[in-house]
């Protein structure tokens, strides 16, 4: 079932009386519901022309119920090389605060937590955050991803690179307003066209695709654009510098 789930947004499981799993019961022609000591049935059916109706129903409202309780995770990416940059981004300072602490701060307000991803340097304030390493034989952002799904797969994961200096609470609140019952990752549009993927939204059931893509040793989260369930909305023109890299010296200066 977990690995189902996986990749799915329901499992129905026929029989099972006694699996402490909720639960719909048809009746038998006779009408008879549910024997005594039948746990978690959150409704029985007769069996009719209309049962495929109200089952449906049934699923839809559990789907969505699911999805608003679903916990929202924040996944500050720090294990990036900086190679271009020459020293680790997250340990730079904009307005007096150091990359990591800015995006860190602007998923705050939105996550019921926000874990370290990788095996980089981080600022005092932050080394009492919970660090997740890299999985063996994979790098760069989807290893990231691959561990944050695999150490809370019921999460969903907002993905957020450390060198997006002019990210804030705005822009990260737009971004989850995006997601929607059955979106399996929101990778938002940017002023280029392109997908992007290091301030975006990963759910739960997209666990199987990003498997997928590291399996084939495809690194890259932006090729998950495309796929079922994936969605590129444009982020607005007054929120767009938030999905601004700040990756050379040269884009330093202009920051």
């Amino acid at each position: 079932m977990d690995r189902l789930l996986s990749s799915c947004d329901l499992v129905l499981v026929e029989g099972h009386k006694a699996t402490p799993l909720p639960k719909v019961w048809l009746t038998g022609a006779e009408g008879v519901g549910p024997p005594p000591g039948a746990e978690n049935v959150v409704a029985a059916l007769e069996r009719g022309p209309h049962l495929p109706e109200r089952l449906l129903s049934i699923i839809e409202e559990r789907l969505a119920e699911a999805w608003r309780s679903r916990p929202i995770y924040g996944g500050l990416l720090i294990g990036g090389g900086s190679i271009r940059m020459g020293r680790p981004k997250q340990m730079m300072e904009h307005r007096g605060r150091t990359f990591a602490e800015i995006v860190h701060d602007a998923l705050a307000p939105h996550t019921g937590r926000v874990v370290l991803l990788g095996a980089g340097p981080v600022p005092a304030a932050l080394a009492g955050l919970e660090r997740l390493p890299d999985p063996p034989g994979l790098a760069g952002p989807l290893a990231g991803l691959v561990a944050a799904l695999r150490w809370a797969p019921d999460a969903a994961w907002i993905l957020a690179a450390c060198d997006l200096p002019l990210a804030g609470p705005d822009a990260i609140g737009w971004l989850l307003h995006q997601r929607l019952p059955g979106v399996r990752a929101v990778l938002p549009s940017g002023p280029s066209g392109r997908a992007e993927p290091l301030l975006a939204v990963y759910e739960p059931n997209v666990r199987a695709m990003v498997g997928d893509l590291a399996a084939r040793g495809v690194l890259a989260p932006r090729r998950l654009r495309g796929l079922p369930g994936v969605v590129s909305p444009a982020v607005p023109d007054h929120l767009a510098a938030a999905w601004r890299n700040v990756n050379s010296p040269r884009d330093l200066e202009r920051l």
